[in-house]
């Protein structure tokens, strides 16, 4: 890879173009976009642990909700 070739991938990863690819930046290009079912899906898991509607979740509302 050229010197071009690698700043056009970083950019891609850095999504907030702050120079830095953090956690989140690189597993969602690497996850890509999630199909329609997928995101009904996760819709739908992350509502039966948000209860109250308020979103946002603790580790309070994931442990009520997860029972492995």
């Amino acid at each position: 890879m050229n010197d071009q070739d690698i700043a056009n991938l970083f950019s891609l990863f850095d999504s907030n173009g702050d120079g830095l690819i953090d956690y989140n930046e690189f597993v969602n290009e690497m996850r890509g976009v999630l199909s329609s079912l997928r995101q009904q899906i996760v819709e739908r898991a992350y509502r039966s642990i948000d209860k109250q509607g308020l979103g946002q979740v603790n580790v309070s509302d994931i442990l009520r909700s997860f029972n492995a």
